[in-house]
């Protein structure tokens, strides 16, 4: 009987972690999240989590290669000395949302008006000079189809299932055209349904049997943050999208024009903003179908 459990890893194991708090009931389920446990906060949590962690039932360990100062924590030194480890796959998927994206500055992330994520095509329309106001119509099919944005689900897809298979995990029923669903709230904070997937299947392949559960039922934790919107449109697969809302979080959200004039206000704050290859191929669309054209 399973009566502790661990899961290490980044934003999505506090989902994970309520999911399997309900398929097994009475067991203890931690969260460790690995910013914590590198930032060693409060002093001494590192090694006070270690201990307890080699001690569990059960071990979900994200896949991702660990160094100083939590090398101790990656999988294959886990399952050293652990009694039951399970390594399962981040769930990164840009398909829903290709012009989301990181800009980092000055090696660190830059924030903006959605937080750590931005629009690679507004970011693009600044470092070309192009007024705010021209920049929502820009947002269009046309557009689209020549940033390639149509074709990101399939090749997100190809990757994130790739990543699954070879940890044995199978993520095709979401990826699945037929059967339509918008799974993600930004490229890296999966819905509470594809996290409770992903404790399933860690379950299964531990050969432990679990209550079953609706995940609807579960807090979607990352549904509290930032939701980037599925653009009108762009998939011909989910037609229907609403209309282009950025949320920040729950009763702060922004339209279209309203995220351009405040992501401009961040840029312009904190010009010069550093190019990227990010925005390589939105700048050179700009130059060829906007400013050539002006």
């Amino acid at each position: 009987m399973i009566k502790t459990v661990a899961v290490i890893g980044n934003c999505q194991v506090e989902g994970i972690s309520r999911c399997l708090e309900a398929m097994l009931p009475g067991a203890q389920v931690v969260p460790y999240f690995l910013t914590q446990l590198i930032k060693d906060e409060p002093a001494g949590f590192r090694d006070t989590a270690l201990d307890w962690i080699t001690q569990c039932d059960l071990v979900l360990s994200l896949h991702r290669h660990l160094g100083p100062p939590i090398e101790a924590l990656q999988t294959a030194r886990l399952k050293e000395r652990c009694k039951l480890v399970i390594e399962y796959p981040v769930v990164a998927f840009n398909g829903f949302h290709p012009d989301c994206v990181y800009i980092r500055k000055n090696n660190a992330e830059m924030r903006g008006a959605m937080g750590p994520y931005h629009s690679a095509l507004v970011a693009a329309c600044f470092l070309e000079g192009i007024p705010q106001q021209r920049v929502p119509a820009l947002f269009n099919l046309y557009t689209y189809s020549a940033l390639n944005y149509r074709a990101a689900f399939d090749l997100a897809g190809d990757h994130l299932q790739g990543l699954a298979t070879r940890l044995n995990f199978d993520f095709s029923r979401f990826l699945d055209k037929s059967e339509p669903r918008v799974f993600m709230h930004t490229v890296n904070h999966p819905r509470i349904d594809v996290l409770h997937h992903v404790a399933c299947e860690c379950l299964r392949l531990a050969g432990i049997a679990h209550e079953t559960i609706d995940p609807s039922g579960i807090e979607d934790w990352l549904g509290k943050s930032a939701i980037w919107p599925v653009y009108p449109g762009m998939l011909e697969h989910i037609p229907a999208t609403g209309p282009m809302v950025f949320q920040l979080a729950p009763g702060r959200t922004m339209s279209l024009p309203d995220f351009v004039a405040r992501s401009y206000g961040y840029y312009e704050a904190s010009a010069p903003l550093d190019t990227d290859p990010t925005f390589a191929d939105a700048r050179a669309f700009l130059k060829e179908n906007v400013l050539a054209a002006a």
